[in-house]
């Protein structure tokens, strides 16, 4: 079982608020409240701020993907502590 993070929006006033790192936060305490203790996230290769973030949350490059439609992704994962 995981939870996926689909997407991740914040409006271009709320940059560098700490307002996506908050919504992941919280992704991570509905997943570990529903009993799921891993968590995925895919990403464009370009987008150096969501990768950032990741990284910082403690997510693990796992690879690449491929998309239904073609489009490429990297992969991120993140097994939650349970403590």
């Amino acid at each position: 079982s995981y939870v996926v993070v689909h997407r991740l929006a914040v409006r271009n006033s709320a940059l560098r608020s700490g307002l996506a790192r908050q919504m992941m936060l919280y992704a991570e305490e509905l997943a570990l409240q529903s009993g799921v203790n891993n968590i995925r996230v895919d990403t464009h290769s370009d987008n150096i701020a969501m990768q950032s973030l990741l990284n910082n949350l403690g997510f693990v490059f796992c690879g690449e993907i491929t998309l239904l439609s073609g489009a490429p992704r990297i992969a991120f994962q993140k097994v939650l502590n349970t403590k």
